[in-house]
């Protein structure tokens, strides 16, 4: 059984970590020039401009609704 349950959690990583490069992807294609960078447990976006980009965009403000 605990070899059972460390598997499942192994397999909920790896499943993480897809779905967090996945988001960094969808975040470099959205904003080009700015810095994305994907970490085990979130997407961390830095540049120049990213909030007023954010606030003015809406593509980058809901864009989890459209995909």
């Amino acid at each position: 059984m605990i070899g059972l349950q460390q598997r499942a959690e192994r397999l909920a990583r790896a499943r993480q970590q897809r779905e967090v490069e996945r988001i960094a992807r969808i975040f470099g294609e959205l904003l080009g020039a700015a810095d994305v960078e994907a970490l085990p447990d979130r997407v961390v976006v830095s540049g120049r401009g990213i909030m007023r980009r954010w606030l003015v965009d809406p593509a980058l403000r809901f864009w989890g609704a459209a995909r």
